[in-house]
């Protein structure tokens, strides 16, 4: 391990005046070579000496004036023949410069650590989460380094292949800098002048270039929450919220596959069950706020999970029906466990047919139409049996020689999708 220790106060500075601590006697080449015994990685410098020099000395200087005349105040002391300097504590916005010798040299060099921006400021598009553009003091950076917070900061790369969509689920804080700039040891054509008294020495300085920017914070806005999204088990619909985006995922063999891409609704779209899965046995819908143009990012899905309205067959419903009937015995008689009837409704006389009666005594409701196609039924017109208790008149003016149409209804409570419209058969005229 490298030992450290610091030198400093009024004997060093004598010393400093007067040819550097012994030095310019036997040896007075160059120990360290800028050249190759100088380099700089973003983040420290690394000197490397002769290989018979035991000590390196480095000093971070402070130049003043329009003529940038260079004060050595103290010696940090690495035993060996290398050094790592710790650039950390530098202001980044201003130059730096560190003195660098050893004892067999004749004078120091300075190492220049160019000054950076002392301004970044990052234009994030919010709706997108990538980045418009990064400002500087002068101009707008061309490449970036992104940090988390509690991550180290990545390779840098250019300011437009940067995608931050990834943390918008959750909401996230980055940092940006500008990329720290290197070079080899390049050595500059004027020399700085010592700021001691009387004294006349100049610095031959080298620059590698600059410690990176200044970091800017980026708030990375959290998704807001999907939309919440009615569902009408009973009518079979989804209500499809106004200003949102929907799309269906259906489900294959294998896995869910989006059908087609998001639509935009305006306003408020109840869409039927069947019209959603568009021949499909179940899918998923999602539904989304919509993203608002470079300011908001579109929310979170809501999923409804959606179902093929189930077939009469398919709950082991059997149903008959009389077209011919001609007393009041049932016309219709749909089954499952009890039944579900339609027969002639009389006068008080029994005389006279006024029209069909429909009584529920199953255990589950039931919904019918008349007309002549339930798939162009407005909502009012389609009517709700409860079960076991749930019964209707027909007007024979407004039924008779018309189809009726029945379907298990759905049900909120147990998340049940009604059931698949079946033509029963068309009501008996009555004369």
């Amino acid at each position: 391990m490298k030992i450290k220790r610091v030198l400093q106060g009024t004997a060093l500075t004598a010393l400093a005046a007067a040819a550097w601590m012994g030095a310019g006697s036997t040896d007075a080449s160059a120990a360290v070579n800028p050249a190759t015994g100088v380099t700089f990685d973003g983040n420290s410098l690394n000197i490397t000496a002769e290989s018979d020099d035991l000590e390196i000395m480095t000093s971070v200087a402070k130049a003043s004036g329009s003529d940038n005349k260079i004060k050595i105040s103290a010696w940090d002391v690495y035993e060996g023949n290398t050094a790592k300097v710790d650039l950390s504590k530098l202001n980044v916005t201003k130059d730096s410069y560190i003195a660098v010798k050893t004892d067999d040299m004749d004078k120091p060099f300075l190492v220049k650590i160019a000054a950076t921006t002392k301004k970044t400021k990052v234009d994030l598009n919010k709706e997108t989460a990538k980045i418009n553009k990064v400002t500087l003091t002068e101009g707008e950076a061309t490449e970036i380094q992104v940090r988390t917070a509690i991550g180290a900061y990545g390779e840098k790369a250019a300011v437009s292949s940067f995608d931050f969509s990834n943390y918008q689920y959750q909401g996230a804080s980055l940092y940006v800098r500008v990329p720290a700039k290197i070079t080899t040891a390049t050595k500059e054509a004027n020399q700085l002048p010592s700021a001691i008294k009387n004294d006349e020495t100049k610095y031959d300085v080298y620059s590698v270039g600059s410690l990176p920017g200044k970091e800017a914070k980026v708030n990375i806005p959290k998704q807001a929450n999907g939309p919440s999204v009615p569902v009408d088990y009973v009518k079979g619909k989804v209500s499809i919220p106004a200003k949102t985006e929907y799309r269906v995922v259906v489900a294959t063999a294998s896995a869910l596959v989006p059908s087609s891409s998001a639509v935009k609704v305006d306003k408020k779209d109840p869409k039927p069950v069947s019209e959603l899965l568009n021949g499909a046995s179940k899918a998923v819908v999602e539904v989304r706020k919509t993203a608002t143009t470079g300011k908001k990012c579109a929310s979170k899905w809501t999923r409804v999970e959606i179902a093929a309205p189930k077939t009469f067959a398919e709950d082991s419903i059997t149903t008959e029906f009389k077209a011919d009937a001609a007393t009041a015995d049932a016309i219709a008689k749909v089954t499952t466990g009890s039944s579900l009837e339609i027969k002639y409704t009389t006068d008080k006389k029994a005389t006279k047919k006024t029209g069909f009666s429909i009584a529920n005594a199953c255990s589950v409701a039931f919904q019918y139409y008349v007309g002549d196609d339930v798939n162009s039924a407005a909502d009012k017109d389609i009517k709700t049996l409860k079960a076991t208790t749930g019964k209707a008149n027909l007007k024979k003016d407004a039924a008779a020689g018309k189809k009726i149409w029945i379907r298990v209804a759905g049900d909120k409570k147990s998340a049940r999708w009604a059931g698949a419209w079946k033509e029963l058969g068309t009501l008996p005229t009555i004369s």
